[in-house]
């Protein structure tokens, strides 16, 4: 840079230029070292034409002639045996060549000044005053590394953009092409990690190479791995090998390079096309979450950088994260609190996906801790065939709430009744089965013990049996207010029609499915309900068993329920049913009415339609 810009201020030219191989071969000072082979011989010749001193060009109108001028050479170089770093060296003279001839330029946008600089000016080693619209040598020197670049990766790894490498996969593909060793100059791996867009202090040192002094040392796949790193620990394929580096040896070994490959990401989203959720997008940030009462751990890969993350936050700066990034799928596990948090992202703008626990349990590697927890969140959302949990709304969560609420308050009341029952038989009263039968004989078996035992427990009695009536009031108010949201709900008063369908099945799988389109089809409802048999099977042979049971247990009963009460009182029960009856167990007549009560309801919320007792659906 200071020679050629001292050649041009002095009105020279560079009018031709040749690499000049000046090392001999074997020498002992090079060996195993990032040392040229070549010194480029530069003809200067005093300009003819004149300064361009009357008009203003600009290197950003320049710049392509310079990446033209290294193209047209770059071939001719390869031909003659050039290779590694000389190759680079040997792409300085076009660049000079047509840098020279268009001098003085300036630049457009001012750039930054180099860090190196700021903070020897600060220490006042420069004199000269910094100009960041001055365009140099440096400038035509950068362009050519990026051109040089562009095309070796070409070569190296047949991708015809270079944008399918991660800049810290490129760089590491090139410093082998160029240095063919793992030991060279901290300058050279700037100005090559500047070529390439990477980092050399936050993508390279400390994660594929380390810094000694003022040499870079890149690290093999057994350095990586001790110092938990990406690589293989047997250092045996892909970047450690030496050049020329495929592609395929590269997807091995460095996960993001493959995860950003052309043909990874059509198969990626091909694979989560089968999910029934939200597709995956390549270009988004996958991460998992393990989330707790007060402190959450996130796991994810940077797209970008190809880094692995591992941080744990509070409750409090949650949310204030996430409204800090671009937006990204959030998986996390489909359990308490995780549709409030999933609300809360999608309005930062994020798509959350919940994930079944079953699904995500496979995935936990170790002891189980909370970044264990969330590496296998984020492992199984890349899973084909993962079924996403649809995020409800807090008005179906609410109608949800009530109906755990009441199934809490019949649990209490069951137990009530079995205990006063109990009590009671060991006195020698015996009553009928049911609510009713023991609310009939509660009165006269308390006056008939009264005269035995003391007072103190048949007071004790009549307060427990008091109780039952009382959590009967207020089991039949919770009725009353799901009523009432079932009265304003259009979808539960169209599958309300459907018979052994009542107000309680009704609202309660109208909170439950959330979006219907979540689900491909009817029978798949039916499977999350847990109303299709259970298989198993080997060597080629299957049995079918009873149903798998899987799912909403609330739901599934409320289901059987309705179609046994179909099955029994129903005037007209379906022809089919009755056929069916006739030579199966009554139980698996009222499941298989259930199953499909189940794709009728969904049916009828996703396709928009009202109930019609004689409809035959017809193949599209």
């Amino acid at each position: 840079d200071a020679l050629t810009k001292g050649l041009m201020e002095a009105g020279f030219a560079v009018t031709a230029s040749w690499p000049v191989n000046t090392e001999a071969e074997g020498s002992l000072h090079i060996r195993d070292k990032a040392a040229a082979n070549s010194t480029i011989f530069l003809a200067c010749r005093p300009r003819t034409d004149g300064v361009n001193a009357d008009q203003d060009v600009y290197w950003e109108d320049v710049e392509p002639e310079v990446a033209r001028a290294v193209r047209k050479r770059f071939n001719e170089f390869k031909e003659a045996g050039i290779s590694g770093v000389d190759l680079y060296l040997a792409s300085f003279g076009p660049a000079l060549e047509e840098f020279s001839r268009h001098w003085p330029l300036k630049r457009g946008t001012p750039r930054e000044m180099p860090e190196e600089r700021r903070r020897r000016a600060q220490q006042e080693l420069f004199d000269d005053e910094w100009d960041p619209y001055a365009a140099t040598p440096e400038d035509a020197l950068d362009a050519a590394r990026r051109e040089v670049k562009r095309r070796r990766l070409e070569d190296l790894t047949h991708l015809k953009a270079d944008a399918d490498l991660d800049a810290s996969t490129a760089f590491f593909v090139l410093a082998w092409d160029a240095f063919r060793a793992p030991v060279f100059s901290y300058d050279e791996a700037l100005r090559l990690a500047r070529a390439v867009g990477a980092d050399l202090d936050g993508d390279v040192i400390g994660r594929l190479a380390g810094k000694k002094g003022s040499d870079i040392h890149l690290w093999d796949s057994a350095h990586r791995a001790a110092k938990g790193t990406l690589g293989p620990a047997d250092g045996s394929n892909g970047m450690d090998a030496s050049p020329p580096l495929m592609l395929e040896d590269l997807r091995d070994e460095w996960t993001l390079a493959g995860r950003r490959h052309q043909s990874a990401k059509v198969e990626e989203q091909a694979l989560h096309g089968q999910t029934g959720g939200s597709e995956m997008k390549t270009n988004r940030t996958v991460v998992g979450v393990d989330t707790a009462k007060r402190v959450f751990q996130l796991h994810w890969v940077d797209v970008e950088t190809g880094e692995i993350v591992d941080l744990k936050l509070t409750r409090a700066k949650f949310l204030e994260h996430f409204a800090n990034r671009v937006p990204c799928v959030v998986a996390m596990e489909a359990c308490g609190g995780s549709q409030h948090w999933a609300r809360q992202l999608l309005e930062l703008g994020h798509e959350p996906w919940l994930l079944p626990a079953k699904a995500v349990r496979p995935f936990v590697s170790g002891n189980k801790n909370d970044a264990h927890d969330a590496r296998a969140i984020w492992t199984a959302a890349q899973m084909p065939g993962i079924k996403i949990v649809a995020v409800k709304s807090e008005e179906q969560q609410a109608i949800l709430a009530l109906h755990r609420m009441r199934q809490q308050l019949v649990k209490f009341r069951t137990a009530q009744i079995n205990g006063l029952r109990g009590l009671l038989t060991e006195y020698g009263e015996v009553m009928a089965q049911g609510r009713a039968g023991m609310r009939r004989g509660m009165a006269e078996a308390l006056e008939r013990i009264a005269e035995r035992l003391p007072a103190m427990v048949i007071d004790t009695l009549r307060e427990q049996w008091a109780r039952v009536g009382r959590l009967d009031e207020e089991i039949g108010e919770i009725e009353r207010r799901i009523g009432v949201w079932h009265r304003g709900s259009a979808d539960s008063k169209r599958i309300a029609e459907i018979p052994g369908v009542g107000v309680l099945t009704a609202t309660a799988v109208v909170a439950a499915m959330g979006d219907p389109s979540a689900f491909r089809s009817g029978r798949e409802f039916a499977a999350w309900l847990g109303l299709v048999p259970r298989h198993d099977g080997t060597g080629g042979r299957v049995r079918m068993l009873g149903i798998s049971k899987r799912g909403d247990k609330y739901l599934r009963t409320l289901l059987i329920h309705g179609a046994r009460s179909v099955l029994t009182h129903a005037k007209a029960p379906p022809e089919w049913a009755v056929r069916l009856a006739e030579r199966r167990p009554p139980n698996v007549v009222t499941v298989a009415l259930a199953n499909k009560t189940a794709r009728t309801i969904w049916a009828l919320l996703a396709h928009d339609r009202a109930y019609q007792a004689n409809f035959v659906s017809q193949p599209t």
